[in-house]
C-alpha cells in the first residue's frame, strides 16, 4: 500500500514538528493562520494515522465515525475559508489584500456547501486507489471540486509574496495531480501531499525581509 498509518503518522509528526518552528517565528497576530498551517495538517494527517489503524482491525463504524467527520471536516469546511483569510491577512499591499479578503466569499460558500453535505449525508471510509476514500451518497460535483481548487490555491497566486506564490504553484499542481489521478480518495491524497507544503510555509516565515515586518 502507498498509504499507510505509517506514512500518515509519521507525516503527522514531521508537519507537527514544522508547524511548531513555524509557530515561533510569527511576530504578529495576524501571521498565526498561516503559521499554524502545518500543525492543522499534522492534525489531519494524525486523524488519518488513527483509521488506518482502526480499519486494518475491521472495527465497526461507529468507532472511526468521529475520526471521518473531524478529517472531512477539516477538508471540505476549514481549508476553503482558511487559505484566502491567512494570505490576506499577512499581505502587506492594500489593494491586494482587498482581493483576497474578497476571495474570502467564495470560500465561506464552499465551507457552508461542505457543511451542508456532511449534515445532510454521512461519509464513510474505505480503501481506494491505495488511499482512503472518503464518501457519502451524493459525490463530489465537478463544478464543486473546480471551485475548491480555485479557493485553496488561487488566494496564494495573488500574493505578492514569491515564496507564497510558489506554494500557490506546488498546491495547485497537487489538487489538479490528486484530482486526476487519484479521483475517488482526492481528498486524502491531496491532504497528504500538502502537508510536506510544510516546508515552504516554514521557508516564508524563515526568510522574513524586514520590510515585510514593518507592515503587519
Amino acid at each position: 500500500i502507498c498509504f499507510s498509518a505509517v506514512a500518515s503518522l509519521s507525516a503527522a509528526a514531521v508537519t507537527g514538528a514544522v508547524g511548531v518552528l513555524t509557530l515561533a517565528k510569527t511576530a504578529s497576530l495576524r501571521e498565526l493562520p498561516l503559521a499554524a498551517a502545518p500543525l492543522l495538517f499534522s492534525v489531519q494527517q494524525a486523524l488519518e494515522g488513527a483509521l488506518w489503524l482502526t480499519i486494518g482491525q475491521n472495527s465497526p463504524a461507529t468507532q472511526w465515525g468521529l475520526l471521518v467527520n473531524m478529517f472531512v471536516g477539516i477538508a471540505l469546511i476549514v481549508w476553503p475559508a482558511w487559505v484566502p483569510l491567512a494570505a490576506g491577512l499577512v499581505e502587506p499591499r492594500r489593494n491586494r489584500q482587498l482581493f483576497l479578503y474578497a476571495l474570502l466569499l467564495p470560500g465561506l460558500g464552499m465551507a457552508a456547501f461542505g457543511a451542508l453535505d456532511m449534515a445532510g449525508h454521512a461519509f464513510t471510509v474505505q480503501v481506494a486507489q491505495h488511499a482512503l476514500c472518503y464518501v457519502n451518497a451524493t459525490p463530489y460535483p465537478p463544478i464543486m471540486m473546480v471551485g475548491y481548487i480555485l479557493c485553496t490555491s488561487a488566494p496564494l497566486f495573488v500574493s505578492s509574496d514569491p515564496v507564497l506564490r510558489l506554494l500557490g504553484l506546488i498546491v495547485g499542481l497537487g489538487l489538479v495531480i490528486a484530482a486526476g489521478f487519484f479521483y475517488m480518495a482526492f481528498i486524502s491524497v491531496w491532504c497528504f501531499f500538502a502537508a510536506a507544503e510544510s516546508a515552504v510555509i516554514y521557508l516564508y516565515f524563515y526568510r522574513r525581509p524586514a520590510t515585510r515586518l514593518s507592515h503587519l
